[in-house]
C-alpha cells in the first residue's frame, strides 16, 4: 500500500519528485504502521488507557509518519 501510493505520488501526480522520495515516503509510511501496531496491541483497551480509541490510534500513526517523513526529508534528501 505505501509503496504504490509512493509510487503514484512520484509518476503519476508529480507530488514526490525524485526515487529517493518515494523510498523516504515508502519508509515513513512503513515504520508509522509497525508503530500503530505496536500502540495498539499494547496499550488500546487496556486498563487506565480508555482513551486510546482507535481514532486516537490513527492519529499517532499519522503524526509519526509525518514526523518520520519530514525528518528524512531534511536529513536524507537534503531539503
Amino acid at each position: 500500500e505505501g509503496l504504490s501510493l509512493s509510487a503514484y505520488a512520484y509518476l503519476g501526480v508529480g507530488l514526490i519528485s525524485s526515487l529517493e522520495g518515494v523510498g523516504v515516503a515508502t519508509f515513513a509510511a512503513f515504520f508509522a504502521t509497525m508503530c500503530e501496531s505496536l500502540i495498539g496491541a499494547t496499550l488500546q483497551e487496556k486498563e487506565g488507557f480508555g482513551w486510546m480509541t482507535n481514532e486516537v490510534v490513527n492519529f499517532f500513526n499519522t503524526l509519526i509518519g509525518a514526523a518520520v517523513a519530514m525528518s528524512m526529508g531534511v536529513l536524507v534528501l537534503g531539503m
